[in-house]
């Protein structure tokens, strides 16, 4: 039948279009591909951290309050001079007689660190800022699920404030 010869029925009170409509959707075939409705009925993966923050020393100090984790990636002669209160340490890169070598055991050492478990907010500080910020992009494309904020200046810095050490 042509529109023009329905229309008059269409238009009709008594004609049940919505059902009709309704029932023509139903039988419609998905116009989605099978193997993207299974991938949309999937459960969506876990959303990844935030990207991670330059913070200042007393905003660490603050976050430190409120349950953050600081992790320490000077080396360990540099970490037992001072450092933040309850900070962890893993080395980012060893001091040597000629400078620093890189520790190439520092993200398996970070995965294994009893504090730094997936969700963990972590504060990472060195001495001013270099390894630190090393660290911290080393951690992000590792895409270790911690959320991670990067101090500014570090322990310099921390310690010419007169913030508490250990």
């Amino acid at each position: 039948m042509s529109a023009f010869l329905l229309a008059p029925l269409l238009a009709h009170p008594a004609f049940p279009v919505a059902h009709i409509a309704e029932r023509v959707h139903s039988r419609a075939p998905s116009r989605t591909p099978a193997a993207q409705r299974v991938a949309m009925s999937a459960a969506a993966p876990p959303p990844s951290p935030p990207p991670p923050e330059l913070v200042s020393v007393h905003e660490a100090v603050e976050r430190l309050k409120s349950g953050w984790v600081f992790l320490d990636v000077r080396s360990t002669g540099e970490f037992a001079d001072g450092h933040a209160p309850g900070a962890v340490n893993v080395e980012f890169m060893f001091k040597t007689e000629s400078g620093f070598a890189p520790n190439p055991e520092f993200l398996a050492q970070v995965r294994a660190e009893p504090a730094l478990t997936a969700g963990t907010k972590v504060l990472v500080s060195c001495a001013a800022g270099g390894r630190s910020a090393k660290a911290v992009a080393a951690m992000v494309a590792e895409g270790l699920p911690l959320v991670i904020a990067d101090v500014d200046k570090g322990m310099k810095m921390w310690k010419a404030e007169e913030l508490p050490l250990e």
